[in-house]
């Protein structure tokens, strides 16, 4: 059975699937599904359930669907006014699409071969899980020792700071492409990032992380 998350993370992983069907790392290697779709990247939830696998797991009615379309990818994701269709906010230029994006090679993967998606995640993403939770526990530490008359305003800070860095690695395409399966497993791939300044920032950031892969503009 596939591992489906609960509640609130429901939603927000439902967005993030519809997000990552219609990205535009997705469209530039899909190009029958950019003929479908056309430059605003527009088409049918009901379309959209039924090929995206995962979609389907969370087990969603349409309801819980739209809502997770218009709260949880705020300003990259919008509902059509009329009809039951969603469309990214931002229109598909392939060649902006590529300034955001990063092609990463050499990248250890021994162990992982079957599924090597976590270790993209610690390399690739602006902030690795182990990133966050280090920000929760420092968030809370700081509470605990705060004046409670600024606790609120702390709180709202450091919630949304949080939540911004949520956003990015939510923002974040990561398409495996393979690995080579030479003395050490070698994985490959490519990565799309939220903005171009991102995408630059993450150059230096990944090879301070891992120093022995390659990283390259697309």
């Amino acid at each position: 059975m596939p591992d489906v998350p609960s509640g609130r993370q429901r939603l927000k992983h439902c967005a993030r699937l519809i997000e990552h069907h219609l990205s535009d790392l997705q469209l530039i290697f899909d190009k029958d599904l950019l003929n479908v779709l056309g430059s605003d990247g527009t088409q049918y939830i009901a379309y959209l359930q039924d090929v995206v696998p995962a979609l389907a797991d969370l087990n969603l009615n349409a309801a819980q669907l739209r809502r997770a379309i218009k709260y949880d990818a705020k300003d990259r994701l919008e509902l059509h006014p009329e009809l039951d269709m969603v469309r990214r906010c931002r229109p598909f230029s392939e060649a902006e699409a590529l300034d955001r994006m990063l092609f990463v090679d050499d990248i250890d993967i021994s162990g992982h071969e079957d599924d090597p998606q976590e270790v993209f995640q610690r390399l690739l993403l602006p902030y690795p899980k182990s990133a966050l939770e280090s920000s929760r526990h420092h968030s809370r530490n700081m509470t605990d020792d705060a004046n409670p008359r600024d606790n609120d305003a702390g709180n709202a800070e450091d919630g949304s700071e949080l939540d911004s860095q949520e956003s990015l690695n939510h923002q974040t395409i990561i398409r495996p492409y393979g690995y080579k399966p030479t003395r050490f497993f070698q994985g490959f791939c490519y990565v799309e990032f939220a903005s171009i300044e991102l995408s630059s920032q993450m150059t230096s950031r990944i090879l301070a992380r891992n120093n022995s892969v390659r990283v390259m503009p697309m």
